[in-house]
């Protein structure tokens, strides 16, 4: 009777164990889904790219660098937040195409509401962190260039203009390139000058090179959600040109910021093998416009990014 009672004691502290796994692997899982609905990818880079614009204006002295890290802060959130959003506002899309119908949304595992409660609550911290830098700068552009560039993602692009117009990535790249004039604004309280504005437009140009080249490879995919992105509604010759013209776009506009920004001659040198590459990937989806072609250019846009926000950041940081 006693080995039976121990027995059922461990037969329930088992099921017991069991269960709490269960729910730790739970809880694990849930966190996951909300890591994957702010789309981690993304905001890092766009969070890189505030940090190079900041580090590219100099900062002076402990209170340069505190308002270079609440904007970086303010971007990050900011992003998180209008991504969580933009899954609330694209979840009907997201569960038709074969890309996107595992994001956490389409699956069920972050539901609408909470999706927008938490795009909302990200957006507003986020905001309390570039008025805190704006107010430590003694001017309110930063908040401006973040509520600006939240706005643009949000409303013009995700809820107005992309089930509408093809011209909806040029209407909604802006968003992108405000984050280099969050944190240009945090460090001097300006509005806007050229070095922010350079890297801006360069941003502006890099995201329609980034997501044409991705519509290029899954075009079925958008038409089947009814989304008119431009290689949609045009023939792929015709959006394979436009991907091309405006790879050349972007790098002519790196090689305008050197020149605005002090780069140490062997950084410029350095970065031109990246600029010959995305020129050739441009080159080789306008001759031969294939989901390969395409897919190599949309994976190459983001460490080209990248790289040249580090050469622009370390050669400022050199040129002192």
């Amino acid at each position: 009777m006693a080995f039976a009672k121990a027995e059922s004691a461990q037969v329930r502290s088992g099921v017991g164990g069991i269960a709490d796994s269960s729910r730790d692997g739970g809880r694990a899982a849930g966190l996951r889904a909300y890591v994957d609905l702010v789309k981690p990818r993304m905001v890092f880079l766009l969070t890189y790219v505030a940090l190079a614009s900041g580090v590219m204006h100099h900062p002076a002295g402990a209170g340069g660098w505190l308002r270079l890290a609440l904007s970086v802060l303010a971007v990050a959130l900011g992003s998180m937040g209008a991504n969580a959003i933009t899954a609330y506002i694209d979840s009907d899309i997201d569960a038709v195409m074969v890309r996107t119908r595992y994001r956490p949304v389409p699956r069920g595992q972050v539901s609408r509401a909470a999706a927008l409660t938490v795009g909302v609550g990200l957006v507003v911290a986020g905001a309390a962190l570039a008025a805190g830098a704006s107010f430590l700068a003694g001017s309110w552009w930063a908040l401006f260039w973040l509520v600006f560039g939240v706005l643009d993602n949000v409303l013009i692009y995700s809820a107005w203009l992309k089930r509408r117009s093809p011209l909806n990535i040029i209407a909604g790249a802006p968003s992108g390139g405000a984050t280099a004039a969050v944190a240009a604004a945090a460090v001097t309280g300006r509005f806007l000058d050229a070095p922010a504005l350079i890297l801006a437009a360069l941003v502006v140009l890099w995201t329609p090179v980034h997501i044409w080249s991705l519509a290029l490879r899954y075009r079925d995919d958008y038409r089947r959600a009814k989304v008119p992105m431009l290689p949609v509604v045009i023939s792929v010759a015709g959006s394979s040109r436009c991907i091309a013209c405006t790879s050349i776009l972007l790098a002519l506009s790196s090689a305008a910021l050197g020149l605005v920004v002090a780069v140490p001659a062997a950084l410029s040198w350095a970065l031109l093998p990246f600029h010959l590459v995305i020129l050739g990937l441009g080159v080789w989806v306008m001759c031969r416009p294939t989901e390969a072609s395409a897919w190599w250019l949309f994976k190459f846009t983001s460490p080209y990014l990248g790289v040249l926000c580090t050469a622009l950041a370390v050669g400022s940081l050199i040129g002192r």
